[in-house]
């Protein structure tokens, strides 16, 4: 019986080894369309994750174009990273510039910056009946900063360090830390 088992072995037809490996066309077809599948899932999940580009520019506190502009400086921090609400820009003196002189090593040195801040839309319209009660203060307070200020924090890229005593001052004779970031546009420095 064992001869006759070798026997039928040997009589089968051996199959052909390149054969068995290539797979048949139908499951390329469905490995390739399941391929396919997986990008469109993974494009349509990044397109609904992936933040839009107003959404980018509200984040940061930008207006459409602006940092192709340098308007502002590149290394902005985000500013609702405790809060997502949307903020709201307001001038400070209907946005005429503030301009500071100082005399320092025989030389007049006058620095000039337009101030505008931020503050959040639910609180904007306090904001504004506030800063009308106080508006010479916050001014005073403001010319007040920005005549106290180094010659070095004026030159500093971005003015973080003035910003952040501006955005001190104003919640400061406001009573509410209402402004969340201070923007200083066209600061100018210079010395006769």
């Amino acid at each position: 019986m064992a001869k006759e088992q070798k026997q039928d072995q040997k009589q089968a037809p051996a199959p052909d080894s390149a054969e068995e490996l290539v797979q048949p066309k139908s499951y390329r077809l469905q490995i390739t369309l399941g391929l396919v599948g997986l990008l469109l899932f993974q494009m349509i999940v990044l397109f609904f994750v992936l933040p839009s580009r107003a959404q980018v520019e509200d984040r940061f506190g930008l207006q459409a174009g602006q940092a192709a502009n340098g308007i502002d400086d590149p290394s902005l921090v985000p500013r609702d990273v405790v809060s997502t609400e949307r903020m709201v820009e307001r001038p400070i003196r209907d946005g005429e510039k503030f301009t500071v002189s100082r005399w320092q090593n025989g030389e007049n040195e006058t620095f000039s910056v337009t101030l505008f801040v931020q503050v959040k839309r639910s609180d904007a319209r306090r904001f504004d009946n506030q800063y009308e009660l106080r508006m010479n203060e916050v001014v005073d307070r403001i010319t007040s900063i920005l005549g106290g200020t180094t010659t070095e924090e004026r030159q500093e890229i971005g003015n973080t360090a003035i910003k952040a005593k501006v955005q001190r001052g104003i919640n400061e004779v406001l009573g509410t830390p209402w402004v969340q970031q201070v923007f200083l546009r066209d600061p100018s420095l210079a010395v006769n």
